[in-house]
């Protein structure tokens, strides 16, 4: 036992000098008088000899005070005696003696001050609401004190906290709980108690039992007199703790990523069992097409399904096929007999240096839903008591296998949703309902049952189109320097030919691959494509066979010639090559930050996105309440997505600027925006599978857009797209000044450089009267 002064909540706010309290032994002498007169003397034999011995002590020494505290030693120890069982270990009990208010402890058991010194905090109890208002969880305790005393007002949540003990790198070691006890603690008040009014200390969050907010602003702690000592202890409930923590995950699984829930989910494990050392490892099952998946992100940590598999392939590559078929417990190392020496998964634990393991087939509703795996590389890490604390986990994990397996297949469903097929998670509402009034109409046989049109009235269109500049020119002259190239190599072996042979026939075909190259140069690009096409793949080989067997080194020249053009396919369609990869390259920058502007949009307004792939890319977004019902349509939503729209096209113009010079060819691109000031109605198409527009003035918008990217300044030659810049072709004049003042703000932070250009534009087929504002974007600018 010790007696020293030690503060309780040394890393927490503290209740300050303002709040009197005094350390007294009267409260619980009080408590000694009443339990010395019950009638039966076996009751009151013990309370009656501990008054005596505290009587004593306090005639000895004067009354018990914070500062002699240490004198009554003999007395606490009696304390200690009556307020805990007799039967329990002294050196194990987590036992102290504080003040009234709890916040300095001044007597206690060994193991109750080493563990209070050691690198331990106190968080709010795991399981509590959440509590309003910025307040440490032992004031509150004080004001939940108070309201019991005085208002007859019981909490739910009072006299206990809980405690994380941490290891050098800050990793949870144990979780405990304190339980305060204030039974000898008398509280009196200095002058007229307040009136509380309980509607106000109510929050008006459900979960939340009361605004401490409002409380301390009605009560004044310090008016209050606290005396006599609390009883502290402490219970170890880090199993409790881990399984409810591991029940929470469970219930936000869908809020997790992978690597995030895994890594915690481990730390609590090790925590579980008390070591740092363990290795974790839950596998679910994930099935596919039919058969498991055994390459999953989720088996990193594993041995048996992860990165150690091709060590076990090695002794048996029908090892794990057969092991899913009929799974069963591996133990090594853990329970002397039960090793099972016949698997060649033992094997590989030997070689890879892990001392012991234990992995057991899961299941859930009668199937299995994955294995749990749980290792060391240090012995004396894990023992045969590991066999009994998973019992407490088994059904848990289990379950939790099942869930991310569910969980895996909803995303799943998701990618394939969001990245491989028209229906989106925005709309995908609408089909449900569809389908279901479809089946419903099935189920009860009506007549002529059709599926309805998905259909969205009164939608507000954006469009947006980032093009490479002149891609079809620069995509042709590649493919002509391709085929040149393919001449001159060709030229090369001929002429390398007539030095050691030339017939006639070769002198003809040299003259034939000079008369190629020419129209190569000279006709159109069509037509230079099918004369060498032809040249190569149809005279050429019969030119070569023509002199097989003539001359052994002509022989050797020409299969020097195929070997290294099979060796070296690339050199065949080098130029193709460098512009299809640049634009590839362009495309990967162009669609994260369109993949970043879908995610803007959809977290504040769920829309339909869709991009079509060109040269370049295009996109329409289609924003209305028909769309997302849930949420009030406000028209400043289309403000806020017109502007991230500039913001996008601006970033995309800065990040090609600052990769162009790292192309194998150096492309320039184009950016232009749509602004359409009707809403327009739109349907999914089931023949192509896709959303279209309806109606023929709806049509006309579809009309307008394929027709921006050629687009010319009345009365000039000039193109409205340039590259740098980004064009914002509008019919409307209202839009000008909201989209104006969109470009000065991001004039003013840079992203944009100084002057606005206002275009009139040439009438087109159909088209009359579109106005453009072009802007240059600052291509210095550091994202």
């Amino acid at each position: 036992m010790q007696a020293t002064a030690l503060n309780i909540f040394k890393s927490e706010q503290l209740l300050g000098s303002s709040i009197s309290e005094e350390v007294s032994l009267v409260p619980f002498l009080n408590y000694l008088q009443q339990r010395a007169q019950v009638p039966d003397p076996s009751k009151r034999l013990i309370p009656a000899f501990v008054l005596d011995k505290l009587t004593e002590l306090q005639q000895k020494y004067g009354s018990m005070s914070a500062s002699n505290h240490e004198l009554f030693a003999e007395g606490l120890y009696l304390i200690f005696n009556l307020t805990t069982s007799m039967t329990g270990d002294d050196e194990q009990a987590l036992w102290g003696i504080a003040s009234p208010i709890s916040q300095t402890a001044f007597y206690g058991t060994d193991a109750f001050y080493t563990l209070l010194t050691q690198p331990i905090f106190t968080e709010d109890q795991f399981n509590n609401p959440p509590i309003t208002g910025s307040i440490a969880p032992h004031i509150r305790q004080m004001y939940s004190l108070v309201l019991q005393r005085f208002y007859g007002f019981p909490l739910t949540d009072t006299h206990k906290l809980s405690y994380t003990l941490k290891d050098d790198h800050g990793n949870p070691q144990a979780y405990y709980e304190l339980h305060i006890d204030y039974s000898f603690v008398d509280i009196t008040y200095r002058g007229i108690l307040p009136t509380i009014d309980y509607s106000q200390l109510r929050n008006r969050n459900k979960n939340v039992e009361v605004d401490w907010s409002q409380l301390i602003d009605a009560l004044d702690l310090s008016q209050f007199e606290f005396s006599g000592f609390s009883i502290l202890s402490l219970k170890d409930i880090t199993e409790e703790h881990v399984t409810s923590r591991i029940k929470s995950m469970m219930s936000n699984l869908s809020i997790y990523e992978p690597k995030t829930y895994f890594s915690e989910l481990e730390q609590h494990i090790k925590t579980f069992f008390g070591s740092q050392d363990i290795n974790f490892s839950l596998f679910p099952l994930f099935y596919l097409n039919g058969g498991a998946i055994l390459d999953s992100d989720f088996a990193q940590k594993s041995i048996l399904f992860g990165p150690f598999q091709k060590y076990i392939k090695q002794y048996d590559p029908n090892f794990l096929s057969q092991y899913l078929q009929i799974p069963y417990s591996i133990v090594y190392n853990l329970v002397d007999g039960m090793d099972n020496s016949d698997t060649p998964l033992l094997h590989t634990l030997q070689e890879q240096g892990i001392m012991t393991y234990l992995a057991l087939p899961l299941y859930y509703n009668h199937s299995l839903s994955g294995v749990l795996e749980i290792y060391s590389s240090k012995e004396a890490t894990l023992d045969n008591t590991i066999l009994s604390k998973l019992r407490q986990l088994i059904t848990l994990l289990s379950q939790l296998a099942f869930d991310l397996s569910l969980e895996f297949k909803n995303r799943l469903d998701s990618v394939i949703i969001e990245h491989f097929t028209a229906l989106q998670p925005a709309v995908q509402w609408k089909f449900n309902e569809v389908a279901a009034e479809y089946l419903g109409k099935l189920f009860y046989h009506k007549e002529n049952s059709r599926i309805q049109t998905v259909h969205f009235p009164n939608v507000y269109p954006l469009y947006g189109a980032i093009d490479v500049r002149d891609s079809s020119v620069l995509r042709n002259i590649a493919i002509k320097k391709d085929f040149q190239q393919q001449h001159f190599a060709l030229e090369k072996l001929v002429s390398d030919i007539r030095k050691i042979y030339d017939p006639r026939s070769t002198r003809e075909f040299h003259l034939r691959i000079q008369q190629s190259q020419h129209l190569l140069e000279i006709s159109s690009f069509d037509e230079a494509v099918i004369n060498a096409t032809d040249f190569l793949q149809n005279e050429t080989p019969s030119f070569f066979a023509a002199l097989a067997g003539q001359n052994p080194v002509v022989d050797g020249l020409i299969a020097a010639y195929h070997c290294n053009s099979e060796q070296h396919p690339d050199n065949t369609n080098r130029f193709q090559r460098e512009f299809e990869t640049s634009i590839q390259q362009l495309n990967a920058i162009i669609n994260d930050e369109l993949d970043a502007l879908n995610a803007f949009i959809q977290g504040n307004y769920p829309s339909y996105f869709e991009r079509f792939r060109t040269d370049g890319v295009e996109y329409d977004i289609y924003v209305g309440s028909s769309i997302t019902p849930q949420q009030v349509f406000d028209n400043n939503i289309i403000r806020i997505f017109r502007l991230q729209q500039l913001i996008t096209m601006a970033r995309i113009g800065v990040k090609l600027q600052h990769i162009k010079s790292h192309l194998p060819l150096a492309l320039e691109t184009t950016q232009l925006i749509f602004v359409s000031t009707n809403n327009i109605d739109i349907s999914f198409r089931s023949d192509e599978r896709r959303f279209d527009v309806e109606g023929s003035y709806n049509i006309r918008h579809q009309i307008i857009k394929k027709r921006l990217d050629k687009i010319r300044i009345k009365d000039t030659l000039e193109r409205l797209t340039q590259p740098q810049k980004i064009s914002i072709v509008y019919f409307s004049d209202h839009v000008v000044s909201e989209l104006k003042e969109s470009i000065r703000n991001l004039q003013t932070e840079s992203l944009l450089a100084p002057g606005i250009e206002d275009l009139e534009l040439e009438k087109v087929p159909g088209v009359d009267g579109l106005r453009a504002l072009r802007v240059t974007i600052n291509l210095d600018y550091s994202l």
